[in-house]
């Protein structure tokens, strides 16, 4: 396990981050904001606690890793693979997805609060308790997932596409609810 000294820690580069995926298993309290991460290909890694605001992710695969009150707010996410993830209390809120897939994944309490893009595919995951309030500039597709109060407040329906997902466990609120 990695933990740098006392918090705030100073932020990290790519080169950094790239070694000390090569020597630790489990990181915490990073702070990363802004990184450049083009192909990066992640696997079996645990996160907690770690900053990634304003980072890009493009063309990343990302297996298997756990992220816990991890911090990916105003990041992007472009022709990205993320599959078998555990992700819990993790903001993505005002990111942008461009192609991203995830898959087999646990999304538990994460937000995606006004996130933007193209297309955002959630194939069977779990998504519990997790939010996409006011999300309008992008199609979300779920398929085959498990969304129990999951909230779409302020997300027009004509963007977000359901198929094999229980929709009805679900909270939509349109503008005039809100």
């Amino acid at each position: 396990m990695f933990q740098p000294g006392e918090p705030p820690s100073k932020p990290i580069s790519a080169e950094r981050l790239a070694s000390l995926l090569s020597r630790f298993e489990v990181l915490m309290d990073l702070n990363m904001p802004g990184l450049q991460l083009d192909g990066l290909e992640m696997a079996d890694r645990s996160f907690y606690g770690c900053n990634f605001t304003r980072s890009a992710f493009r063309g990343c695969t990302i297996r298997n890793c756990t992220f816990e009150l991890c911090f990916f707010d105003f990041s992007s996410h472009s022709n990205g693979s993320y599959s078998g993830l555990n992700a819990k209390n993790c903001v993505f809120a005002c990111s942008s997805f461009d192609q991203v897939k995830f898959t087999g994944s646990n999304l538990i309490q994460c937000s995606f609060n006004a996130i933007t893009g193209t297309v955002l595919t959630i194939d069977d995951c779990d998504l519990l308790h997790s939010r996409f309030d006011g999300t309008r500039d992008i199609d979300l597709e779920l398929s085959n997932c498990n969304v129990k109060e999951t909230r779409f407040i302020r997300t027009p329906m004509d963007r977000l596409h359901f198929s094999l997902a229980n929709e009805e466990d679900a909270v939509f609120v349109d503008e005039g609810g809100w």
